[in-house]
């Protein structure tokens, strides 16, 4: 069977190919012009030296990030145990807990899709809690380390892009197309790196897939109030994006059991975010800027 294509709407993101600046400006889906958010960010900082306890960061960063969400507030959550998903490797790696993270309530999908994919789209037994995440966020206080952070990335994007990955290819034989569908964030003493995650076939022996984060882009957020734009942009805009892609392969999945429907749902009523930006020099998801131009170290590959 052929693979299934989902919108042509939809731009993914090639994982295979970095985003290109351009050097027209170009409208963004978010905006972030209120110098107040950088004015309670630059408090937030402050607290967080004198307060460096992880809790803190994460109780002043994720809602300046945020902002006012039109979001349900249960598609998204944070801060407990994926411990409904099935192993990752083998079993000897900890039980995922990203701190934020962002998907769709359990209604959203099908019953026999959740019920055939239960292990690897439903994170927790517990039912009202949010399903097929894609979109991440990692935190870190002043004492943690941006090895640590990268791993826990690393981890939250290999276990979103193998539920996109179930959903893509849900009712068909498996494909792999070589596009990121998931994105994370990992945030450290004002350092905001925003990473793509796809799966791709591997070479080993037992076949099992192979799982490679990519970074995208990298702000320093406390230097300047156009610093912090930068970042806070990017990081809405790629959430955004992932939210549309996510509602795509949803729907495409929904067809198959329950047959064609009016496209009515949230991603049509979203203008497609196509960049993930920074304010002056746009970066647009899906352009050809070859992923060889980065230094090797940009790469983490996740072996299941």
């Amino acid at each position: 069977m052929e693979p299934r294509r989902t919108s042509s709407r939809v731009q993914k993101l090639q994982a295979d190919h970095l985003p290109s600046e351009t050097a027209e400006k170009t409208e963004t889906t978010t905006k972030t012009t209120a110098t107040s958010a950088y004015t309670n960010f630059e408090s937030s900082n402050e607290q967080k030296i004198a307060h460096p306890k992880k809790k803190d960061v994460a109780t002043s960063v994720i809602p300046m990030f945020d902002g006012e969400l039109n979001d349900d507030p249960k598609c998204t959550g944070g801060d407990y145990l994926f411990s409904n998903l099935a192993p990752l490797t083998d079993g000897s790696l900890a039980i995922a807990k990203p701190d934020h993270h962002f998907g769709v309530r359990p209604e959203d999908v099908n019953r026999q899709i959740r019920d055939e994919l239960n292990h690897l789209i439903v994170p927790s037994t517990q039912s009202d809690l949010a399903i097929c995440q894609n979109f991440f966020l990692e935190l870190k206080g002043p004492d943690g380390t941006p090895a640590v952070i990268r791993r826990q990335a690393c981890y939250d994007g290999a276990l979103g892009a193998r539920a996109m990955q179930a959903l893509r290819c849900y009712g068909q034989k498996p494909s792999y197309d070589n596009n990121a569908y998931v994105i994370t964030s990992a945030y450290h003493s004002g350092h905001l790196e925003i990473y793509a995650t796809h799966v791709t076939k591997s070479t080993r022996r037992d076949g099992r897939p192979m799982y490679i984060m990519t970074l995208l882009d990298s702000f320093s957020m406390i230097g300047s109030l156009r610093a912090f734009r930068q970042g806070l942009t990017a990081y809405r805009n790629a959430r955004d994006w992932t939210k549309e892609t996510r509602n795509e392969l949803i729907e495409a999945a929904n067809e198959l059991v329950e047959g064609p429907r009016s496209r009515h749902s949230s991603s049509s009523q979203n203008q497609t975010p196509e960049l993930v930006s920074n304010m002056d020099n746009s970066t647009s998801i899906g352009s050809t800027r070859p992923a060889n131009s980065l230094t090797e170290d940009t790469q983490w590959k996740f072996k299941r």
